[in-house]
């Protein structure tokens, strides 16, 4: 958080009266960052800050740059300076968050939250999401990481709009690398690939639960604490329990051995269908723990790569 006199400062920066455009900002960042790896080393901080400001049409620039160039330093960090640290205290549009959203040093998605974001935005619930569902599911996202960096700072939100050509651009990339299959349509597989989500959870678990052990894990899928784990809490731990073991090489490979949402129902409704003894829809500790002891998952496994097999058949049927 920013002291007072910082925090009256960069306000006053950030105010509608100023603007720094989308393009002056990117060619000026160009000049420290040339790779676009999203930082800069902290020693460039005096001289990107001097050559951005130069963009703003304000009458004397010197106090910002010293409160920003303080600010950075303070908060730097393994010496770089994120490239969404300076868009978030400069005048900027959201495009930069689009542009460098990546950059997000929590850009990892919890699982949970992952199955959140999935099932607000597959609209028709048809399994896949469509060009206008992504662009809509991306703004989102950009608009989270905005605000979560405007608030470690404990600054006002600035206005939230986004350069329609500039998303559809960014959409447009998005699908050349995250549609594997060409479909047209970004699959639950490739959604978690493009979103890195975090590793499976259950895969620490030792062969012999304990009590402690199961209490954590119940933890991490009970994220709004309410002691049931349901909906896309419910729906996340399913889609780990099925990929228990598999373990791809690396990011771009893991869409492979993720999981899709048929399979993913399909398992769920397996999974209440073995334990959900008072059919209340939803999983509590217990009974979580019959899942993790009775090791259901192979048969779920089993089941998913007999619905992948027939898919297979199908698209060749189709070809």
């Amino acid at each position: 958080m920013l002291s007072q006199s910082q925090l009256q400062i960069i306000n006053e920066l950030r105010s509608e009266q100023y603007n720094l455009s989308y393009e002056d900002f990117r060619r000026t960042w160009l000049l420290f960052d040339p790779c676009e790896g999203g930082s800069t080393d902290v020693e460039n901080v005096e001289n990107c800050i001097r050559e951005l400001l130069s963009n703003v049409q304000v009458e004397s620039f010197s106090p910002y740059k010293e409160v920003l160039a303080e600010i950075l330093r303070g908060n730097s960090h393994a010496s770089v300076i994120n490239v969404l640290d300076i868009a978030t205290l400069l005048p900027t549009s959201a495009d930069m968050f689009i542009k460098y959203y990546d950059a997000d040093s929590d850009s990892e998605t919890s699982s949970v939250d992952f199955l959140r974001i999935w099932r607000e935005h597959d609209l028709d619930a048809n399994g896949a999401l469509d060009k206008i569902e992504t662009s809509e599911l991306v703004s989102k996202i950009v608009r989270g990481i905005k605000e979560k960096y405007e608030e470690s700072y404990g600054l006002k939100q600035r206005k939230f709009e986004v350069n329609p050509a500039l998303l559809n651009n960014f959409v447009h990339e998005l699908f050349i690398i995250g549609d594997a299959d060409k479909n047209g349509l970004i699959e639950l597989r490739e959604l978690a690939a493009i979103l890195n989500v975090e590793k499976n959870f259950l895969d620490i678990c030792p062969k012999k639960l304990q009590q402690k052990q199961l209490n954590e894990i119940f933890a991490h899928y009970d994220k709004d604490g309410s002691g049931s784990v349901e909906g896309p809490e419910f729906l996340a731990f399913v889609r780990d329990v099925i990929r228990i073991d598999d373990k791809p090489l690396s990011r771009l490979t893991r869409k492979e051995s993720d999981v899709n949402a048929e399979e993913l129902e399909l398992a769920g409704s397996m999974i209440m269908g073995f334990v959900d003894q008072d059919n209340d829809g939803k999983l509590d500790k217990q009974e979580m723990g019959v899942v993790m002891q009775k090791k259901p998952p192979k048969l779920i496994k089993n089941q998913t790569a007999f619905i992948r097999l027939q898919r297979s058949f199908d698209q060749e049927e189709n070809q």
